[in-house]
């Protein structure tokens, strides 16, 4: 483990304010009571998906940074599990993101690698199209089939589903029998801008952490 100074761009450390949802995930994680699905809602470009990555490295990390009593406070930004999460590559770390509409299964996953290519570069850049985004049912089955399959040892898969508001009514379904129904060793983490634009059952088998607006300085 690596002692912390509170000055390093660290993952967690690196995302501007959000203190309250920053300390609700430590102690969550300290005390090995994370919940198996997170709704982080707020609006558009406070956090939610650096939150998100950052909560993923934290768990997965090799070397995780403490503060002077033992207690992890950050993942190290520099282990091989970080280096992937951080740059959207780790294995068992699935996203669902909005992506314009498509003609075949390939073409949606060249349009989600072209989501996360700009979310590596920019994690707080809102991506906007002309046509009409959403979250298809194929990306939905194809991560509930990955769940199937226990990760390895010592690993915790992460989900990530951004903009929720976004998902279509089949895939909200299919979503949801994943959460009624945890796979072992995963966490899922739901975005939004307002909680009450999903399906209520969805709403109530998550952990929602509110994301605040940051007044200027």
């Amino acid at each position: 483990m690596t002692r912390w100074n509170g000055s390093e761009l660290t993952p967690l450390n690196d995302i501007y304010g959000q203190e309250i949802a920053k300390k609700i995930l430590r102690n969550s994680f300290n005390s090995g009571r994370l919940a198996s699905t997170y709704l982080f809602y707020g609006d558009d470009g406070l956090g939610k998906w650096a939150m998100a990555v950052a909560l993923a490295a934290l768990i997965n990390c090799e070397k995780p940074v403490t503060d002077e009593s033992g207690a992890a406070v950050d993942a190290c930004g520099k282990c091989l599990n970080c280096h992937q999460i951080l740059n959207l590559s780790f294995p068992e770390m699935s996203f669902a993101v909005p992506i314009p509409p498509h003609r075949s299964e390939s073409d949606a996953a060249s349009l989600i690698l072209e989501y996360l290519e700009e979310k590596r570069k920019e994690p707080y850049k809102i991506i906007t199209s002309t046509r009409q985004l959403t979250i298809p049912i194929s990306v939905a089955r194809e991560i509930k089939r990955k769940t199937a399959i226990k990760p390895p040892e010592g690993t915790k898969r992460v989900i990530l589903f951004h903009q929720m508001e976004k998902m279509l009514a089949a895939s909200a379904d299919s979503l949801l029998k994943l959460i009624e129904e945890p796979p072992p060793e995963t966490i899922i983490i739901l975005t939004a801008r307002d909680p009450e634009n999903l399906l209520p059952t969805i709403q109530s088998r998550s952990q929602k952490i509110a994301f605040r607006s940051i007044a200027a300085p």
